[in-house]
């Protein structure tokens, strides 16, 4: 979480968000990768979305705001949350999330300018 926590630290003061952007979706990328084989329902579902509240900072027209990139970053912390932490009973699953796999999640990471 570290890393997560120095990303999140440079959306504040790093004036290359580009350089930003292109780090989040490395990370995403390598967390999702190390994962590959192990990726229940709930990293499947926060990994998407981070990556998606990513996607909406590059092309929703939000490219000079970072509230997509915070967002984005939070979700990838909480895909994180250790399986004694979570509660997987807050919202019904969902078949689309569950049928997600590893190399679709890196796909998007991949098109988003990470490099895995």
């Amino acid at each position: 979480m570290d890393e997560i926590e120095a990303l999140a630290a440079r959306v504040d003061y790093d004036p290359d968000v580009d350089a930003l952007r292109l780090a989040i979706a490395d990370l995403i990328g390598s967390l999702i990768a190390e994962r590959r084989d192990a990726l229940g329902y709930w990293e499947k579902h926060w990994f998407a979305q981070a990556l998606a509240s990513l996607a909406w900072n590059v092309g929703g027209r939000h490219r000079d705001s970072t509230a997509w990139l915070r967002l984005s970053l939070v979700a990838l912390q909480t895909a994180l949350v250790p399986l004694a932490r979570r509660s997987d009973d807050y919202a019904p699953l969902s078949a689309d999330i569950e049928a997600l796999t590893a190399e679709q999640l890196l796909d998007d990471a991949r098109a988003l300018g990470g490099r895995v």
